[in-house]
């Protein structure tokens, strides 16, 4: 059975900071030396268990990866967990009250960059001293 970690990480400029982040490791992690390829994903919480995904049901990401003995690292990010602000980070739109007219999305803009410069970076950097990937 793979393992799960949690730690949390800074992300600013944005709202809800730091994140939680959640790691998949595979069960062959902790007795070999290879690398594993990693998996980004989103929506951390909800990949995992049932007890923290939004309503109630989480992807199955872990029973699956147990299931099919597959040697990979999955990292998942938290959402922004205030009010609407995750659809705002991850559509490139703003919906307008009557949803028929839209409009740039500034943090949708503002989350790519600091997922693609930050995140991105700093997980590298984290786990090239904690994990082989």
């Amino acid at each position: 059975m793979g393992k799960i970690e949690k730690f949390t990480l800074p992300i600013e400029p944005l709202h809800q900071s730091p994140r939680k982040v959640w790691v998949y490791l595979p069960d062959s992690y902790a007795t070999s030396k290879k690398k594993y390829p990693v998996l980004y994903m989103f929506d951390g919480h909800n990949l995992f268990y049932n007890k923290t995904a939004t309503y109630g049901k989480c992807w199955g990401i872990k029973k699956y990866l147990d299931k099919q003995k597959l040697d990979i690292v999955i990292i998942g990010q938290d959402c922004n967990h205030i009010g609407d602000e995750r659809l705002d980070e991850y559509c490139p739109f703003t919906a307008e009250k009557d949803f028929h007219r839209y409009s740039n999305s500034i943090l949708w803009s503002d989350y790519w960059k600091v997922v693609y410069r930050n995140t991105f970076t700093i997980l590298s950097k984290a786990l090239s001293h904690s994990y082989r990937s």
